[in-house]
């Protein structure tokens, strides 16, 4: 059930009413008075919705974050870092129920709210490239090899993120990834800058043979060192690729 009202319809009521909600929202968070089961005296969640709708509705393009931040620092009394986080969380829940409510598939919410989005549009944006290409091949492969990179660099404990040093790549499989990812990357991180989310999609689609690959003849905790260390590396940054416009480990096939 969505909760309905009429969106501002100008740029200064538009203003007005984000900033209304957003106090109001850190206001009565800050004060410990935020809702608990079904019980909402101050309409917090209205509130939230009306933060959502306003952006998404009318287009209106903020960064959440700086928003929350701001609406916290003119308060009269202090919001430690957990209710803030709490705060952001409760905005996210409201987020998670409105694109449910539009029709959006779960597990592609899951995959666009996994990058904690700061700009609300920008989200459906990315939601709605992500649902029109649901169903290719190519995705659902990067789906799973999204899940194995994820898992591999959980167990390393926080390795994956150094360069990749060419000189170490010794396996064929490896070499032709990263001579792939090489080629890839470069065309990703320009489409997603540009908003181009669906092409972003479908360019890293081009990286899910070769992973496979990869995956099926390469050990990556290799016992060396210096080679496991490089081979993390590269899957550091295929993971990257896999999350630029949504974290497609979270997708469901």
């Amino acid at each position: 059930h969505q909760i309905r009202f009429r969106l501002p319809s100008t740029p200064a009521g538009t203003a007005l009413a984000l900033a209304d909600r957003l106090d109001t929202l850190a206001g009565i968070f800050a004060i410990g008075a935020q809702p608990t089961g079904d019980k909402d005296p101050f309409g917090l969640r209205r509130a939230a919705l009306g933060v959502i709708r306003i952006a998404v509705e009318r287009g209106v393009e903020f960064d959440l974050d700086a928003l929350l931040s701001l609406a916290r620092e003119q308060l009269p009394l202090r919001m430690d870092d957990a209710v803030a986080a709490d705060l952001r969380q409760f905005i996210t829940d409201r987020l998670r129920g409105y694109l449910a409510g539009r029709g959006f598939r779960g597990d592609s919410i899951e995959a666009v709210l996994a990058l904690a989005p700061r700009s609300l549009p920008d989200a459906v944006r990315r939601l709605e490239a992500l649902e029109s290409v649901r169903g290719h091949p190519d995705l659902d492969q990067l789906a799973a090899m999204d899940k194995r990179t994820r898992n591999i660099l959980a167990k390393a404990g926080g390795e994956g993120r150094g360069a990749i040093d060419d000189a170490l790549l010794i396996d064929p499989a490896e070499k032709a990834l990263a001579q792939a990812l090489a080629r890839v990357g470069p065309d990703l991180q320009r489409q997603v800058a540009q908003g181009a989310y669906a092409a972003a999609l479908n360019r890293a689609g081009d990286l899910a043979p070769l992973l496979t690959v990869f995956f099926d003849e390469v050990l990556v905790m290799a016992e060396e060192n210096e080679l496991r260390r490089n081979r993390l590396a590269l899957v550091g940054a295929i993971r990257s690729c896999l999350t630029a416009v949504a974290d497609l480990a979270h997708l469901q096939g």
